[in-house]
């Protein structure tokens, strides 16, 4: 392919009239792309500077330079400088991987504080039942829900009493907390975009930081959303993504052969950031079913090989000679029990106390009034569908509009 591409370009330049410097201009432009992607390491997944090689070797060649076709025709040029754009824009987040994280944080903090300030830190409702409940926390008052309700733990207002300890009752200290947990969203979404890419691509520090930006700054509606201290709003995404980059980094770990002891590590803190997330908020449960999904196969070639064998059918590894279970890497997964234990320790106490009214929630459908949801009396499904019709006709045009939480609906 090489030799047919620089044949034609050769082939191109012999011609003369008004059309040579755009042949010779064509004719660089297809040597330099060609060798800089020679120069990629499939091993590593560096690619060297064959570009900026190649206008090395360019720079004492008497042919003309592109631009001298650019007076005739600007697409070579252009074509060149988008290139050496994105080329520097990917060498500068090489050279500096956590800069863009750094620049994210910095933002997302800067971007809340203009929200916070701007509306003079004004509450609703039911953050003032929040409120009320972490002042009640400072007298003796240790709940383990939401007042009036069976889930969404209390882990919000807890971290709000700390702050009315140290700076007293007030709503900007209320406003502070969902800001400081914001910054551990930044931080996880990063490490999970690092995770789920390449790990030695060259790409890999630029999207990872772009991930870290629009984590930092998302759109209007859902950045009020995050600041609301509504008991378990922002802490459950922190849990969510925490429990994710788990299962990620764990999945990885049990492809690349870890140790008994280090996986059994990580079963329990992923049990721990489960059993926090039953407690906090249900939504919960759709990261566990992805955590469930993405560690089944891992676990299963770890510790059941021969029966992944016969499920894959494998020529090369025959069922009679390869091991049928493998007891220690079997054993890891029950590590996930202290874990889960520990970490949901305030739901299963809660449980044991009220004969499980908090579990149930993951299994019923929960009393709502009808002057909330009329669409919750008549089932999971039917709500689903009136949830999924709310969101399609009013909650997404107002985040892609940017407007507020209160404002109406344009269109």
């Amino acid at each position: 392919m090489h030799s047919l591409a620089v044949g034609s370009s050769r082939k191109k330049m012999r011609y003369g009239g008004r059309y040579g410097p755009l042949a010779r201009a064509v004719s660089d432009i297809l040597h330099a792309k060609l060798r800089h992607q020679m120069t990629w390491r499939g091993d590593t997944g560096e690619m060297d500077r064959g570009m900026r090689e190649t206008q090395a070797d360019g720079a004492t060649d008497t042919t003309p330079a592109p631009s001298a076709a650019s007076a005739e025709s600007g697409a070579p040029e252009s074509l060149v400088f988008g290139w050496r754009w994105a080329d520097a824009l990917l060498d500068w987040a090489w050279r500096h991987p956590r800069l863009l994280l750094m620049i994210a944080l910095i933002a997302g903090v800067l971007a809340r504080l203009v929200l916070v300030i701007r509306s003079n830190a004004l509450i609703d409702g039911d953050e003032a039942m929040v409120g009320i409940q972490a002042e009640r926390i400072l007298r003796g008052d240790f709940p383990t829900y939401f007042y009036g309700q069976t889930y969404m733990g209390s882990l919000e207002t807890y971290l709000i009493a700390a702050l009315f300890r140290l700076f007293g009752p007030s709503a900007w200290a209320m406003r502070a907390v969902p800001i400081l947990l914001s910054l551990l969203l930044v931080y996880l979404t990063w490490r999970l975009a690092y995770a789920l890419l390449p790990r030695h691509a060259r790409a890999t520090p630029l999207l990872a930081g772009l991930a870290a930006l629009f984590a930092a700054v998302p759109p209007l509606y859902d950045a009020v959303t995050e600041l609301r201290t509504w008991g378990g709003q922002i802490e459950v995404y922190v849990i969510i993504l925490a429990l994710l980059l788990a299962t990620v980094e764990l999945a990885q770990r049990l492809r690349e052969g870890a140790g008994v002891a280090e996986l059994a590590r990580r079963w329990a803190i992923l049990g721990f950031l489960a059993g926090l997330g039953i407690w906090v908020n249900p939504l919960i449960i759709y990261a566990l079913i992805t955590a469930v999904l993405w560690l089944a196969f891992p676990y299963a070639r770890q510790a059941f090989p021969r029966l992944v064998a016969r499920l894959r059918r494998k020529a090369d590894a025959p069922a009679e000679t390869s091991t049928a279970i493998q007891p220690a890497y079997a054993l890891t997964l029950f590590a996930v029990i202290p874990g889960l234990l520990i970490g949901g320790l305030p739901a299963w106490i809660y449980a044991l106390q009220h004969s499980g009214e908090n579990l149930l929630v993951y299994l019923t459908q929960p009393s709502v009034s009808p002057a909330v949801s009329g669409a919750a009396r008549q089932g999971r499904l039917v709500l689903a569908a009136a949830i999924t019709t709310h969101y399609a006709g009013c909650i997404a045009p107002q985040v892609f509009n940017g407007m507020m939480p209160a404002e109406p609906v344009l269109y």
